[in-house]
């Protein structure tokens, strides 16, 4: 009986050990990626420095705080107000 269990004990350990060399495999290799340059068609800059939404909160206030409600609400997305809404 003690000999089996030496046998199980050896063979755990031998399959253990061959595993993970089975299972390795080697790294395909890697091609250069040539870099993207910036595309030639940028978007336009926003004469109302709109880009990022910090600017559009800035020019927003600094708009309001003038009494220059008109250019305000230029900074306002009013893309899905109803035509209803935005005539009133």
């Amino acid at each position: 009986m003690h000999g089996c269990y030496r046998f199980l004990t050896i063979a755990v350990w031998a399959l253990l050990l061959w595993l993970p060399l089975s299972q390795a495999q080697e790294a395909p290799p890697t091609e250069a990626v040539p870099a993207q340059e910036p595309s030639q068609a940028a978007a336009p800059e926003d004469p109302l420095g709109r880009e990022t939404p910090r600017g559009s909160h800035e020019g927003f206030l600094k708009a309001a705080e003038e009494g220059n409600f008109v250019k305000a609400a230029e900074y306002l997305d009013t893309r899905n107000v109803t035509r209803n809404l935005a005539a009133s």
